[in-house]
């Protein structure tokens, strides 16, 4: 499905997660750099990324699973696989330690 521009949805998402990405850790680090600005991480900004990717991921599985209580997606929209395909996904994102 291509948008007036001509590009499919999914090439502005192709774009527009690395610029979030360098958005969110350029911020990150310059707001650490006004508090302390000696301070220097090399991985600081990734793992604040990774942190926010995470904190996504948990409301739209809270969100989710109101809209599954609620009887939102009834009909065969989400079955008992698509809530094992959230739960892995969820055991892969503590890989940079706790919040």
């Amino acid at each position: 499905m291509a948008t007036r521009s001509g590009r499919s949805p999914s090439q502005g998402f192709a774009l527009g997660l690395p610029l979030t990405a360098l958005t969110l850790t350029f911020a990150a680090i310059f707001w650490v750099k006004t508090l302390e600005y000696h301070w220097f991480s090399t991985m600081y900004g990734v793992w604040f990324f990774a942190n926010c990717v995470r904190g996504a991921l948990s409301i739209s599985v809270l969100m989710m699973l109101w809209l599954w209580n609620r009887g939102d997606y009834k009909g065969g929209v989400m079955t008992t696989w698509h809530l094992y395909t959230i739960a892995s996904w969820s055991s892969r994102s503590p890989c940079f330690g706790p919040m």
